[in-house]
């Protein structure tokens, strides 16, 4: 014991010198560290850095310089997009005190980074061995120009306002504007006052101009479909009355759309919409308080007027809206094409109109964009996981429209072909497109190469198929829809490629591809919004029942009077390309000041009203172009049963809440929609463009305008409508309209039925819809009985499956071999009954 003591005594001071060589290496690899440090972030840009794109600082915070070289700077992306990332070379160092601003505007990746900063993105340092030398931590998801993410004196990343690149961090709180002076600026350039009635000072039409470099032109004009910014270097404004107004910096603009974008590209015409950036260089520049806009063409417009009419109802009805006026525009002095100028919905000014400027808090906000693509989310038909396995945009069988799909078959001579470095994997059949067994994808022959991992075809960007115009007006729609297929299969793609799995992943999933995109606020509000998602928007929103009785919570969640007068015009108007119809074209809004980050009351903001009623219909039913939609009816304004749709069915299927929007229809017709005077307005401004809309060069592809149909459609419409809540209000048997029809666009005069008038007993002390027997006639509470053509055996007899129509007038058919007219009475009625009862139990 006492050699063993003694060796153990001796062995001491090794093993202290041995602890402290440690530490001394710990603190020595900790200062290395500490140096290097990622400094400030600018996830949007700022003024007079980088040309307006993102950047990123270093700060080397030691007194030595750094060798940098075999350090890596990366995002989310990495390391499963491998080349994204931006590795240091030999010879790079950073000097002691130094600061090193990165332009995230290099594609090659070697000078500066390759990736962009996304607003919820995390960017992290790593040191040659790929230990983590600093990161951000998740930005909050703000995204907007000037604004910037900092190290702060208490070693925390914080937001902004004065982004320092190249110096020591300013920390300052985001300032307040005056909003109202803001929005005041376009009362006179917009011609409209907040309840949209005229205000003088600018022509019907004035000019629009934006010089940009011949080259950047001709990149965009080679690929338009990309919608990829292009620098303007100056944007004027042309009027009679005002003269000349100048910009005094630059700005940027890009292409915008779907079927607007596509259509004028696949005819061969370059009068495309346009999204204008006022603001990209110079934060405080705008053109009359506006900071961005849209070009709107007149695609399915016959008349150039609906988005300026529906938006002024819109102000007019007290609802939120974006300001609009007529333009020609131009670039680098050629005349392009008769536009509809808007204010683009994500501006905080627009925003706080909606809330009211008094009481919308500037400090905390959130506006989202509910996307076409994010519609469905979860549905079991598109989200099949074997359908977008390996690489379909590797297929190479022809489409019969120049371009490829994953759909051939040897029955009428074509192979089912992939890439040099792919094989054909088959696919299960599928009913989509009409076409079933022809389906496959494309396997890699690399072992490493699993899946595409982006970018997709939803997103923006260069890699986006190209547009080969064909001057045809059917082949383009064609195409466009299978385009549109074809964008509905990468965002499927995209969801089982980034480790997502069933619907309750949607709310996530959108939120992160920016298919429900946060176009304001920062992403505390994101939490709230995934479980509205999740609980409304996605396949998991549906109505399991006909009273959706499951969903009738949201209007715990929303502002109930701002959807229901939303309802109210869209039913008016009718627009099938909204909430009201396919579930598109509208943003969510909020803010702290009306239920928090936690609990917040959602408005809805409509946008995008210039579809043609017949053709929009459409997308409802085919059937629905044939009808006299003037006649569709208010009292159930849903393409089909209400419990279909899930933003309006749980609403207007409680009783109450479907008075008030009864109410808010009523106002809207009376006081907005049907408004002589205001409506005077309206066709003055129709005849005053006229002429400059019928001489620009896009007439040739939008045609000319027609300024009578809109106003002898809106005048009968209104007659329609108050005819029919009159008829509503007077009959006492409210039974007598389609409130509960599933038959589409259901017009007030034809038969609907409902399967909830129906009366046969199904023995539990309840009623079904099977009958039509000497022992049980089919019998309804209103209406008369007709058969489905549904039929089933039970204890030898046969049942008919059946339904209750009426048109108020008493048509239908008979039921089985016995109609309704026959009541179920008498002993053998009885005994009949009990028997199922006893069968039943």
């Amino acid at each position: 014991m006492m050699v063993s003591s003694s060796h153990s005594l001796r062995r001491v001071p090794s093993l202290v010198f041995l602890l402290f060589c440690f530490l001394l290496m710990v603190s020595l690899f900790d200062e290395t560290f500490a140096a290097m440090r990622i400094n400030e972030i600018a996830d949007k840009g700022s003024d007079n850095t980088c040309e307006g794109e993102d950047w990123i600082e270093l700060f080397n915070d030691s007194t030595d310089d750094v060798d940098l070289e075999g350090y890596i700077l990366h995002d989310d992306d990495y390391p499963k997009e491998v080349g994204t990332e931006l590795t240091f070379g030999a010879g790079t160092s950073l000097s002691g005190g130094a600061y090193l601003v990165l332009c995230c505007n290099d594609n090659d990746g070697i000078n500066n980074p390759k990736f962009k900063v996304g607003k919820s993105d995390t960017v992290t340092l790593l040191d040659s061995s790929k230990n983590v030398v600093s990161t951000s931590g998740k930005l909050p998801g703000l995204g907007e120009e000037n604004v910037t993410y900092a190290f702060s004196a208490l070693g925390e990343y914080v937001q902004t306002w004065t982004p320092t690149p190249g110096e020591l961090n300013v920390i300052t709180s985001k300032p307040l504007k005056d909003l109202r002076a803001q929005n005041d600026e376009g009362s006179s350039f917009f011609s409209m006052d907040e309840k949209g009635l005229p205000v003088s000072g600018f022509d019907a039409v004035v000019d629009l101009y934006a010089e940009v470099d011949a080259g950047d032109w001709a990149i965009l004009r080679l690929n338009p479909y990309a919608e990829t910014y292009i620098d303007v270097q100056t944007f004027k404004v042309k009027s009679s009355t005002i003269g000349e107004h100048i910009l005094p910096s630059p700005g940027r603009m890009r292409t915008r759309g779907q079927s607007t974008l596509f259509y004028p590209v696949c005819m061969g015409s370059e009068a495309v919409p346009f999204k204008l950036d006022f603001a990209s260089v110079n934060s405080s520049q705008t053109l009359y308080g506006v900071e961005s806009a849209y070009l709107r063409t007149h695609l399915s417009d016959e008349s150039k007027m609906k988005e300026w009419v529906v938006h002024r109802m819109l102000a007019n009805f007290g609802l939120p809206h974006v300001r609009t006026r007529h333009v020609r525009f131009h670039v680098n002095d050629d005349l392009l094409g008769f536009y509809t100028f808007m204010e683009a919905v994500d501006q905080e000014y627009v925003s706080a109109r909606s809330f009211g400027f008094n009481s919308f808090d500037q400090h905390n906000n959130a506006l989202y964009k509910v996307k076409s693509l994010s519609l469905g989310c979860g549905n079991e038909e598109e989200y099949q996981k074997e359908r977008v396995e390996g690489f379909p945009e590797k297929c190479t069988s022809p489409d019969g429209m120049g371009g490829f799909d994953c759909c051939a078959s040897y029955a009428w001579g074509e192979p089912k072909t992939c890439a040099p470095g792919y094989i054909v994997k088959e696919q299960p059949s599928r009913s989509d497109w009409g076409i079933e067994n022809c389906w496959y994808t494309c396997l890699s022959n690399s072992e490493d190469e699993v899946t595409s991992g982006g970018p997709y075809q939803f997103e923006r960007g260069e890699h986006r198929e190209k547009i080969t115009p064909r001057y045809q007006e059917d082949w383009c729609w064609a195409e466009f829809f299978g385009r549109i297929g074809k964008e509905r299969l990468s965002v499927v793609q995209a969801f089982y490629e980034t480790g997502y799995d069933t619907a309750d992943d949607c709310g996530k999933f959108l939120l992160s591809q920016g298919l429900v995109d946060r176009d304001l606020g920062t992403n505390e509000w994101d939490s709230a919004m995934e479980k509205f998602i999740n609980s409304h928007l996605s396949v998991k929103g549906a109505c399991q029942n006909k009273q959706c009785s499951n969903k009738r919570q949201i209007s715990d969640l929303i502002d109930v009077d701002n959807w229901l007068k939303n309802f109210a015009v869209y039913a008016t108007i009718i627009e099938q390309d909204s909430p009201m119809g396919n579930g598109n074209n509208y943003f969510l809004a909020a803010h702290a000041g009306d239920g928090g980050t936690d609990t917040p009351k959602w408005k809805m903001i409509p946008y995008d009203h210039n579809n043609d009623v017949y053709a929009a219909s459409t997308l409802c039913d085919a059937q629905c172009g044939n009808k006299d939609l003037t006649e569709w009816s208010v009292i159930r304004p849903t393409c089909k049963h209400l419990s279909e749709n899930p933003l309006v069915g749980p609403l207007l299927l409680d009783e109450s809440l479907h008075e008030r929007y009864l109410v808010f229809v009523k106002q809207f017709v009376e006081e907005t929609f049907s408004n002589s005077t205001f409506l005077e307005h309206m066709k003055l401004h129709s005849k005053e463009i006229e002429a400059t809309a019928n001489e620009s060069p896009d007439s040739v592809i939008y045609g000319n305008i027609d300024n009578s149909n809109i106003w002898d459609w809106i005048s009968t419409r209104g007659e329609k409508v108050s005819l029919q809540l009159a008829r509503w209000y007077e009959k006492s048997d409210n039974s007598a309209f389609p409130i509960d029809s599933s038959v589409p666009c259901v017009t007030s005069d034809e038969e609907f039925c409902s399967s909830s008038l129906c009366t046969s007993p199904n023995g539990l002390g309840g009623y079904d819809c099977w009958a039509g027997t000497f022992f049980e006639p089919c019998t309804c509470s209103a209406g008369v009985a007709k058969e489905t053509g549904e039929s089933t055996e039970y204890l030898g007899q046969t049942y008919y499956s059946y339904t209750c129509c009426t048109d108020g007038s008493g048509t239908g058919q008979q039921c089985g071999l016995f109609s309704s007219g026959i009541k179920s009475n008498g002993l053998l009625g009885i005994l009949f009954a009990g028997v199922v009862a006893f069968a039943l139990v």
